[in-house]
């Protein structure tokens, strides 16, 4: 259970958690739906499909959760919706649709200019960016001449210090995009560097408080 035994959690489902600006807890589930935790009051809110209310969420089966530079939550589902949620009201103030699939698991990632990276690692199609400001969405594949991915595979994304793009792929190693140059730099496994990848299949990556990424 979760939050005080607030949330029984069922075994079979994936659970997603992030924090909002005040330190609030957003936490989402592929079989319940999206909950906020208020840390200061202790409240649990549940914010779960409602089909009579346009301004709720389109599916309780959540694959992915972030939070933009200005509070605002942004939900992927399994219906293929990326939703912008008001994080007082909870409620749905904007709708993107993307490519359904057979077995689609879209996970999401927020750099720090709000341009939103979204990817799929299951059905290698490359990685999606949508711009919340002008409504456009861009997708990105081998053999495009901006973003020069190794492999359409993406399975994980992050920004480092600088704020270069990190995307990590299945057996095409490591992309690393500069979005104020335009320059790409892949980085594979090379059996007789003892400081390169140790493989070029990526899972995930995570960049600690430190500025260090973890992969």
């Amino acid at each position: 259970t979760l939050f005080n035994g607030q949330i029984a959690i069922p075994m079979v489902s994936k659970s997603h958690c992030t924090y909002d600006l005040a330190g609030n807890i957003w936490y989402g589930n592929s079989s319940l739906g999206l909950y906020k935790y208020d840390i200061k009051s202790e409240k649990l809110s549940h914010f779960p499909k409602n089909g009579s209310d346009p301004s709720s969420p389109t599916s309780d089966s959540i694959t992915t959760l972030g939070i933009d530079s200005k509070g605002f939550i942004w939900v992927m589902n399994s219906a293929c919706k990326l939703e912008k949620i008001d994080g007082q009201t909870g409620k749905v103030i904007m709708r993107k649709s993307f490519p359904r699939f057979s077995d689609h698991n879209y996970k999401l990632f927020i750099h720090s200019d709000d341009l939103i990276w979204i990817f799929d690692k299951n059905q290698g199609s490359g990685v999606f960016t949508f711009d919340s400001k002008t409504d456009t969405v861009e997708n990105y594949r081998e053999g495009n001449a901006k973003i020069q991915l190794p492999k359409n595979m993406v399975a994980a994304i992050t920004e480092d210090e600088s704020k270069n793009i990190w995307i990590g792929t299945d057996h095409g190693g490591l992309l690393v995009y500069n979005k104020t140059t335009g320059t790409n730099n892949v980085v594979t496994n090379q059996p007789l560097n003892p400081r390169g990848l140790s493989g070029n299949s990526i899972y995930c990556m995570y960049r600690d408080s430190d500025g260090f990424i973890w992969i």
